[in-house]
């Protein structure tokens, strides 16, 4: 092989190389720019679905205080007009536990024995 011929292969091959080298930074620009792109629109649904499920949660936050509210007015309400009524349940109420935890302790000890 002559030397002008090796030498115009080789521009021939630097050429390619380089034409090569173009189409992949060019592809990589375009996926780079793509994939922004898609980051981005990804981005927007998160942020829009997270702000919905924000105001879902705010809705039922809502819902609930307003319904613990209106059960603890109830409530109170119920004590005012009927004290003696709610006083003998609370006693009640201690009466039983205080029997079940006196039978429960009693029990454990029975078996320690």
């Amino acid at each position: 092989m002559s030397e002008s011929m090796s030498k115009a292969i080789k521009e021939e091959l630097t050429e390619d190389f380089n034409a090569v080298i173009t189409k992949a930074e060019q592809f990589l620009q375009s996926a780079s720019h793509e994939g922004e792109v898609r980051g981005s629109a990804l981005r927007g649904q998160v942020e829009r679905n997270l702000r919905l499920a924000k105001n879902r949660l705010r809705d039922v936050e809502d819902a609930v205080t307003g319904r613990a509210r209106a059960t603890a007015r109830a409530a109170d309400a119920y004590v005012h007009e009927n004290p003696w009524q709610t006083l003998g349940t609370g006693v009640g109420v201690g009466v039983a536990l205080g029997v079940l935890i006196g039978m429960l302790v009693g029990h454990g000890r029975r078996r320690d024995e």
